[in-house]
């Protein structure tokens, strides 16, 4: 489940609901004020403008704490938290009810997320999945979106020989990829081509019997074989080459004699 369909199902529901421009008009206008104040560690976290919804769930969070800790009737007694929260976020607690929503769609979102990334989609976490469902408001237009998909790639994984749970995030890829990412920093003269050899180390499925069996059975003969008909050669391996070939071309070129 790629996180930006649960954030367009969530953008299609709050979008053009008023409440939410004046919410973040109000955060925007917070976040200047709070940074340079005595309370600037509490300052909302910063959303990107692009994919605002998909990380928004975490501003929501925070609003409804800090409206919490605004609220109260009358005015707020002097030098105390509350009255500090009011002047950088003047109206936010008049807009509990509509925060207290909006969280529980967030909080439901990234269940079903966290479910389905974490344990893929099978029949299993497919009724589990139906159930997060029946927590949010049926007339919804999250509901209905993530229903709708969870219902159609339900029927694809269905139509698979075994029951192994299918992947519906490339959090795992990039999981694996930052790993790999991690080893070239660290080691960064071998080739690309041949650090890719060591993403099934990632995967899990081994075992360190596995490992030896596989270490003693491989021989550097093979290794270079294999990587000559399978990888292809780097610009760093041919700039490498023309270099070195220059070089010798230089060495061995003979001096150029002047005639006296």
């Amino acid at each position: 489940m790629r996180s930006h369909v649960a954030a367009n199902a969530l953008k299609a529901l709050y979008a053009r609901n008023g409440l939410l421009g004046r919410f973040f008009a109000i955060v925007e206008k917070a976040r200047v004020h709070m940074c340079q104040s005595d309370i600037a560690a509490l300052r909302p976290p910063r959303l990107r403008t692009e994919g605002r919804y998909q990380g928004i769930s975490r501003l929501v969070a925070w609003a409804a704490t800090m409206a919490w800790y605004s609220s109260g009737r009358g005015r707020a007694r002097s030098a105390t938290l509350a009255e500090a929260l009011r002047k950088v976020l003047p109206g936010l607690s008049s807009m509990r009810f509509f925060l207290q929503r909006f969280e529980r769609d967030c909080r439901g979102l990234n269940e079903f997320l966290a479910l389905l990334k974490s344990n893929g989609l099978s029949k299993e976490t497919g009724r589990q999945a139906h159930l997060i469902l029946a927590r949010l408001p049926r007339t919804t237009k999250l509901h209905s979106a993530l229903r709708s998909w969870l219902d159609a790639h339900l029927a694809l994984q269905n139509s698979l020989d075994d029951d192994v749970p299918m992947l519906v995030s490339s959090d795992v890829i990039e999981t694996v990829m930052g790993q790999l990412k991690n080893v070239i920093e660290r080691m960064p003269l071998p080739e690309v081509s041949t650090l890719a050899l060591t993403v099934p180390l990632f995967c899990g499925g081994q075992t360190e019997e596995s490992i030896d069996h596989s270490l003693a059975r491989c021989s550097h003969k093979s290794l270079m074989d294999w990587r000559s008909e399978n990888c292809a050669r780097t610009h760093r391996k041919r700039r490498d080459e023309i270099l070195t070939h220059q070089l010798i071309e230089t060495v061995q070129d003979p001096p150029i004699t002047r005639a006296a």
